[in-house]
């Protein structure tokens, strides 16, 4: 086969009847494999499916190896142009499933975001009720203290004075 006739680089089905798809690189095939897009991809857009550009791809390579007769050739622009319809649509698939996992992981973050704002919340109230007992005891405590005070202030204070008399004041004479 001449490199005139030959396909464009890019994936194509592998010739020797494997399930994926083979790199070519314009004159000969490459030990690099992938995966076939799925059948739906390219049936839903209308693109060729790759068996036709497979079956291109193999009588060329048949022919590079056989001495018989020469097949019709190939021509390279509408070969290019079902390569580029297959890449789209493929293009197209991948997009489509990143944007259902896109989706999927939005709908995963939002009760991640509700369980920890109930966290802050919880965690609020209960500093809330710690500070208002506190608050509820410091007043208590200075209302005890307070009514000790005095009382212990008016207990020195009749002692000093001995008892229930009043110390003696200015005179109104």
């Amino acid at each position: 086969m001449r490199r005139a006739d030959a396909p464009a680089a890019g994936w194509y089905p592998d010739p020797q009847g494997g399930p994926r798809l083979r790199w070519w690189d314009g004159t000969d095939w490459i030990d690099r494999w992938r995966s076939r897009p799925a059948p739906s991809a390219s049936s839903a857009t209308g693109s060729p499916p790759f068996e036709a550009i497979g079956d291109a791809v193999r009588t060329a390579a048949r022919s590079a190896g056989a001495s018989g007769p020469r097949p019709p050739r190939v021509d390279q622009r509408d070969l290019v142009d079902q390569v580029r319809q297959v890449a789209r649509a493929e293009m197209a698939r991948g997009a489509e499933m990143f944007g259902q996992q896109a989706r999927h992981v939005t709908r995963q973050i939002e009760p991640l975001v509700g369980q920890y704002t109930n966290r802050l919340i919880d965690f609020l109230r209960r500093l809330l009720i710690i500070a208002v007992a506190l608050i509820v005891f410091w007043l208590v405590f200075q209302a005890i203290a307070e009514v000790t005070f005095f009382q212990w202030l008016g207990d020195r204070i009749d002692n000093l004075f001995g008892g229930d008399a009043l110390p003696p004041g200015p005179s109104t004479s």
